[in-house]
């Protein structure tokens, strides 16, 4: 896929990373912490200058596929602790003070993806959260994922489905339509995590210097979240 992106985009090499922050409160339940969250990452990809892939917001996390120009795994995570920051921030403005307590731990997981069809499995991955984890009956029917971008549906502006459908049409005619069958196998089969993801390692993000309350480290982060 690194081969696929350089000969696209004729500038280099991008590099590819999936990322995952979880809130241990679910500070996105509505519809517009939701927005504010999409509309503050929108912005985070111009400063930090990376290609969004595809994302996933749910109450207390958000998945999501980025790509850039040498991009770090240590930029993916400053890039996570600036967007809660930026939300934060927004939140504040419109007087929804209460939306991250002092005392909410954040984790977050970024993961290197090394070739194209991993990145089409995480792709799909992320797009099928929703159904496997209890939002929807199936992934179509949730709105705050960059599926609809890949059906052809609604095409959220931040998303650069273009650079994918272009990857997989240089093997296939019928791209859309192998990428949507290989998304309603997974999602038959309760959307199996993805092997270059499934050891990924959580830690704290440290995106707030008192987030983190008394008594709390990294030792308990799975009895705080769950295995």
């Amino acid at each position: 896929m690194l081969t696929e992106w350089k000969r696209i985009t004729q500038r280099g090499t991008k590099e590819i990373y999936y990322a995952d922050l979880k809130t241990s409160s679910e500070i996105f339940a509505n519809e517009w912490d939701k927005r504010i969250l999409l509309t503050s990452l929108e912005k985070l990809r111009k400063l930090f200058d990376f290609e969004l892939y595809a994302f996933c917001i749910l109450n207390d996390r958000v998945r999501i596929l980025i790509g850039g120009l040498r991009l770090k795994a240590s930029a993916v995570r400053h890039m996570l602790a600036t967007l809660l920051e930026r939300y934060e921030c927004r939140t504040d403005q419109i007087g929804e003070y209460d939306l991250l307590p002092p005392g909410m731990m954040v984790r977050s997981c970024v993961v290197r993806i090394e070739s194209e069809q991993e990145s089409i499995d995480v792709l799909r991955y992320i797009h099928l959260t929703p159904s496997s984890e209890g939002y929807a009956l199936s992934a179509g029917d949730y709105w705050w994922t960059s599926f609809s971008s890949y059906r052809g549906r609604y095409c959220w502006p931040m998303v650069d489905a273009e650079a994918v459908m272009q990857v997989l049409e240089r093997q296939d005619r019928q791209a859309q339509r192998s990428l949507l069958e290989y998304h309603r196998r997974a999602e038959s089969m309760r959307n199996p995590v993805p092997e270059c993801i499934r050891n990924g390692e959580y830690h704290l993000l440290d995106w707030r210097r008192d987030y983190v309350p008394a008594g709390n480290s990294e030792e308990n982060l799975n009895e705080t979240f769950g295995a």
